[in-house]
């Protein structure tokens, strides 16, 4: 079953979305997806992690409907984003 997307906004005012599964104050394991992906390749994943971690994913800018064309796609930009 997907799990629930829900959006994050950013200092800059961008809004990305997110998945988060298990302990909110478990020890974090972030996941990243690859090219032309989104936050929900990992569903099915994050079932298999014990409920004492706090699993997330976040979709990157210009993935699943996140274009952001006036922006850079530089890896120092998808840095800034995850941090």
């Amino acid at each position: 079953m997907p799990l629930k997307r829900a959006t994050l906004r950013l200092a800059d005012t961008r809004e990305l979305s997110y998945i988060e599964h298990g302990d909110p104050h478990g020890i974090p394991l972030i996941f990243l997806h690859g090219l032309a992906d989104s936050c929900h390749t990992f569903d099915l994943l994050f079932a298999c992690f014990p409920e004492q971690l706090r699993t997330l994913a976040y979709t990157q800018r210009g993935h699943d409907g996140i274009d952001l064309p006036g922006l850079s796609y530089r890896t120092e930009d998808f840095e800034t984003d995850l941090l």
